[in-house]
């Protein structure tokens, strides 16, 4: 197992400072990734999910760290313009030498599709050419391409990114849709906050689909140690103990990386305590090469 740490770009310890912070102590005490998520314009009832825009984050986060890889958990993909977006990750690729993984999904936002002036009925659609528009920008020397609502030709597009091909893409999403895509077009499932069970389903549907290719599964929880937390909105909570538990419950369901996500905590000192807690008492128990 593998385990990562949520920034936070977002919640009540939302911060550059906080971002400094819990990414210099994550990678200091042998966490395997950072990750940012992604929202533009919310309406007031979403408040909550206001943050600090996931690429300028993550090119910050680039240039404080070393080897931590780095990612967005997840990027909804179909509100952006997709030229831009393989641009920006490209840039954050390469200032990070080759650390981002794309972490990508359709979201759920409608609201944000009509500020942001996107379709948000056609967001699968646009998600799967969105992906091939990506793909021809990163790979080929000459970029062209011809969709349905992206068309371009003789084109020059560099830097490419560090990564050959581009950095790695994981698509978020509980879906039929989305597992199918995970399978297809992306090198792996990215999950949030489902019970084991559900897990387990999904990681079935996936590698059928997958027809034999191997696909990684990183889970994104939000976490909290103790017994206060809400259990309907908190999957990986409790004590060590029951952290521990847990966790195997997931690897067993099939997940090779632990995302946690600590944006229910007030302070960035507070998310470093729990993140050293995980680190002396988690990692011995599953942490993998």
């Amino acid at each position: 197992m593998k385990f990562g740490v949520f920034l936070p770009s977002h919640g009540p310890a939302k911060s550059p400072q906080a971002v400094k912070q819990v990414a210099q102590a994550a990678e200091q005490a042998g966490y395997d990734s950072l990750w940012a998520a992604d929202h533009v314009l919310v309406h007031q009832r979403f408040s909550d999910f206001c943050l600090i825009e996931t690429f300028v984050t993550l090119g910050y986060v680039a240039a404080i760290t070393e080897t931590i890889t780095l990612g967005t958990t997840v990027l909804v993909l179909p509100q952006r313009e997709p030229v831009l977006a393989a641009k920006q990750a490209a840039a954050v690729d390469q200032y990070s030498n080759g650390r981002l993984i794309l972490g990508i999904g359709v979201g759920w936002m409608e609201d944000e599709y009509r500020y942001l002036g996107a379709d948000f009925r056609r967001r699968g659609r646009m998600m799967d050419e969105w992906i091939d528009v990506m793909q021809v920008l990163w790979k080929e020397e000459q970029p062209a391409f011809k969709g349905e609502w992206i068309s371009f030709e003789e084109t020059a597009f560099e830097p490419k990114p560090a990564q050959n091909g581009g950095p790695p893409l994981t698509i978020g999403g509980v879906s039929d849709s989305a597992i199918r895509r995970a399978a297809t077009k992306g090198i792996g499932w990215h999950p949030i906050q489902i019970a084991p069970e559900e897990v387990a389903a999904g990681v079935a549907k996936l590698r059928a689909w997958a027809d034999g290719s191997p696909r990684t599964v990183i889970f994104h929880a939000r976490t909290e140690l103790g017994e206060q937390a809400d259990p309907e909105v908190t999957p990986m909570r409790g004590s060590i103990a029951e952290v521990n538990d847990l966790i195997g419950r997931y690897a067993e369901a099939g997940v090779e990386h632990m995302l946690f996500d600590f944006n229910t905590t007030p302070t960035a000192g507070a998310i470093q305590d729990q993140m050293e807690r995980i680190a002396s008492d988690v990692f011995p128990v599953h942490q993998t090469s």
